[in-house]
This record gives C-alpha cells, structure tokens and sequence, in this order.
C-alpha cells in the first residue's frame, strides 16, 4: 500500500511488487483536500489528516473489490510507503568538506558524526518559522550523492586515507506529530513492520533517473495547492533542492480576487479559457490577469532555481509532476519565452509531462524491493 501525502490532495494505492516484474498498480484513489481561501496551517494539518483517513478506508474498501477478482484475492498487504511533499517534508542537498594537513582515515563513524551535526543545523533552519523545537522534527532519510578523496570521486570511500574529502549528500525530514499521525490511520488495522517514510523529491529523482537513463542534467518540480517542490540534477546527481510557497491555489486565489469571481466560477473559467472559449466570454481583461499570474509564478520558479544553481546555465529540460485541473495552462507558461518579458534572460523550458505521482512512487517502490532482494 503506498500513500501520497501532498499540500493540496492525498492519494493511495494498491500495487503488487513481484521480482523482476514492474510494479502493477492494482488500484489508485486521490482525494483533495478542501481549498483555504486563507491559509490556516493548523487546519491544513487537520483537514490533511481527516482526508487521509476516506482515502485509506476507500482504498481498503474498494481495493478489495478489485483483488476478489482477481489472482490477488488471497493476497495481504505487506509493505507499507509513505510518500512526503511540501509543505509535510523539507529537503537539503549539502556539500561537507574536511581538509585536514596529516592523512585522516574515512570511516562511517566519522562521515555519520558529520551528517549529524549538520542534519541538527537543518532542523533548526527548517523549524524558524513554525517555532517548534528541533526535537520535533524526524530525518527519514540520508543518501549519499558523491564522496570525493583528494578531489576524485571514490565509490567505496570507507577506510581509505586522505587528507581531503568532499561529500555531497541529500536529506529529509518530516515533523514529529505529521509521521506519527499519518502512520497511525493504518496501523489500526495493518501492524505491518514493513513501513518506510520518503520525501517526494527522492522518489521523483530515482523514478525519472531510471525512466530516463540519458538525461544527465535536467529540473524537475511538482506543483502542489500550496507550495511548489524543484530540484537541480547535474551530471546524474540530485545537486540541490527546495520549495516555494506558490502552487495551483495560489494562482486561482489571485485570479479570482482581480476578477471578481469564486473559487468555484474560477475553475470553470479556467477550463473554458483552456479550451480558448473564455476568450469570448470575458474579453482581453481576462487574458491579462492569467498572462500575469501565470508569469509571476514562472519568474517565482527561476529566481529559486538561480539561487540554487552555481553555474551560469540552468538545465532547460524540465520534467513537470502534477494533478489537478490547471496542467495545461501551466505546462504553458512554463514553455514560453520569457527573454522579452522579464529581466531573466532565460529561454523557455522543454517540459515533459510525468504519470501521476502514484506512478512514480510504485517505480520507486519496486527499486526498494528489488533492492532488498539481492
């Protein structure tokens, strides 16, 4: 069973994993969670919490529907994922580095006091605005990215002498009260041991890596209700990673207030302008007050992804995760040309549209398994 916990929805599956097989989604159900005209995060957390205990009885329900006829019918669950996005995760990709003048030798005792230490610093930057303490605060997960001795790169750094290393790592972390209260809905009535916690981006990078085996340097975001997830890949390496608080909602709250309209007559309007039939109906004004939203949300998500990236050229392949109504238009806007419109130089981004996020965590989820067989 695998759960999709975002800003703006909550979705569940069922998927049978079977070595040296692709994962088989058995069933799938996705519900949203109710809009907020203005943002209270502690009801954002309640209504997230209520939605994912319909979704689990709906998966529990329905699921076994469709296992009784199937060959599955006598099939229990197993495994349990659990998949974080913004704003229920925070990630970090960090760059450590010791320089010492006598050889040192690289041990996991010395590389685990380093995350630590640095992992305590995270948890304090990531709480400043919710003011919490950092005990709160849960790292479900470390990779590590690259390990460089002497300045070149070593697979197998452990127990070799140097007297230079550079480890690049990634890292997430979920609060406290959201893993526990997620993870008790189902433990009601699935004890199973076999639970795992990851951040979404993770899952993103691994499911495209493997989906795409020759795109080396590219951007990939999931647009959520709320709050946006981007990372920076370079030469196959997740190299930086962050989010920003503008998503769907954010845009449909803006358009409505300038045009004088409802969350509900929005979306119909934004459908309608989809198929270039708004147009008609409401004029240029309209078109405006899209052009512009859309816009400032694009320059949003280039002046974060320059404060991640170093080097002078972002990638322009852009892999876009994301569910709701507003795909199309912003696939849109993020392939337009923005040199003659903005003082960001940068040209348009070659997207490509990914399965849901379900898909992408049953990928990940089969690469765990596979994993955990050898």
């Amino acid at each position: 069973m695998i759960f999709d916990i975002a800003s703006s929805s909550v979705g569940a599956g069922l998927v049978r994993l079977a070595r040296n097989e692709p994962a088989r989604v058995i069933h799938s159900i996705r519900e949203v969670i109710p809009y907020q005209t203005t943002i209270d995060p502690d009801r954002l957390f309640r209504d997230m919490i209520e939605v994912l205990k319909k979704v689990y009885g709906d998966i529990i329900k329905q699921g076994v529907t469709h296992l009784t006829g199937s060959e599955f019918r006598h099939v229990k669950i197993g495994r349990i994922f659990y998949s974080f996005a913004s704003p229920w995760s925070a990630t970090q990709t960090k760059t450590l580095s010791i320089k010492r003048n006598e050889p040192f030798v690289f041990t996991h005792e010395l590389l685990n006091n380093l995350m630590l230490d640095e992992e305590e610093k995270f948890k304090k930057e990531a709480i400043v605005t919710r003011r919490v303490s950092p005990a709160v605060l849960s790292v479900i997960e470390r990779r590590i990215i690259q390990t460089r001795l002497n300045g070149y790169d070593v697979r197998d750094p452990f127990d070799k002498r140097a007297r230079e290393a550079d480890i690049s790592y990634f890292s997430g972390i979920v609060p406290k009260l959201v893993l526990d209260k997620t993870m008790e809905v189902c433990h009601v009535s699935h004890t199973s041991k076999n639970i795992k916690a990851y951040t979404f981006s993770l899952i993103a990078y691994s499911a495209i890596r493997d989906a795409f085996p020759k795109e080396n340097d590219f951007i990939h975001i999931r647009i959520g209700g709320e709050i946006s997830d981007v990372s920076v890949i370079e030469d196959g390496l997740i190299m930086a990673s962050a989010s920003f608080p503008s998503g769907q909602n954010n845009v449909i709250r803006k358009i409505a207030e300038n045009l004088n309209m409802t969350k509900e007559e929005t979306f119909s309007f934004l459908n309608l302008y989809m198929k270039d039939h708004a147009k008609i109906v409401s004029g240029d004004r309209s078109e405006i007050v899209i052009s512009r939203f859309m816009n400032e949300w694009v320059v949003s998500l280039r002046a974060v992804l320059e404060k991640l990236e170093n080097s002078m050229f972002l990638p322009q392949k852009l892999f876009l995760i994301m569910d709701g109504e507003l795909t199309d238009l912003f696939v849109k806007a993020l392939e337009t040309d923005m040199t003659n419109n903005s003082n960001i130089t940068d040209t348009a981004f070659n997207v490509t549209l990914l399965d849901t996020p379900i898909v992408l965590i049953s990928a990940f989820a089969e690469r765990v398994y596979e994993l955990e067989k050898k």
